[in-house]
């Protein structure tokens, strides 16, 4: 376990959601094995998987559960 990037569950996977968790990326921030993304379209979530390597949820406190932290 990596110890010195958190886990982040962002709530939300829309637009906005979609530009935090590339620039979480881009940044440096975290790696995207390590980002969360939940929100109620399956198809959206596995697009973000896909698009970015995020692990997506659909239910939001499944994810703020595994997460060190939460932006909603």
């Amino acid at each position: 376990m990596d110890t010195t990037q958190p886990t982040i569950a962002l709530i939300g996977h829309g637009v906005m959601g979609e530009a935090i968790l590339s620039g979480l990326i881009r940044d440096g921030l975290t790696s995207a094995d390590r980002i969360l993304v939940a929100g109620p379209r399956v198809e959206r979530g596995e697009d973000l998987r896909e698009r970015y390597g995020a692990q997506p949820f659909t239910d939001n406190r499944a994810a703020s559960d595994h997460a060190d932290v939460v932006i909603l």
